[in-house]
């Protein structure tokens, strides 16, 4: 199995929303219906891990499932690098 990716890329929703081009409301919604990686929560603020959120925007995006957990979508992102 490839060697999953250990760093992430904390991010708000809205700095997430901006850098995908995605409104803030749909991306809130994309990461509570695809358990997205929460990393951290400061009062009503949640960091998510961006290459997350971005792995759940291009599945949508392409018409793909999106897979189920954040642990497949690392295994995901691991067989394209390694693919590269």
């Amino acid at each position: 199995m490839a060697e999953v990716q250990a760093a992430y890329d904390p991010v708000t929703i809205a700095v997430a929303a901006e850098r995908l081009e995605v409104p803030q409301p749909t991306l809130r919604v994309w990461a509570s219906r695809h358990n997205a990686r929460k990393l951290a929560r400061t009062g009503k603020t949640v960091w998510y891990d961006y290459n997350d959120l971005a792995t759940i925007e291009a599945h949508l995006h392409l018409g793909k499932r999106v897979p189920i957990t954040p642990e497949l979508r690392d295994a995901y992102r691991a067989q394209l690098r390694a693919a590269a």
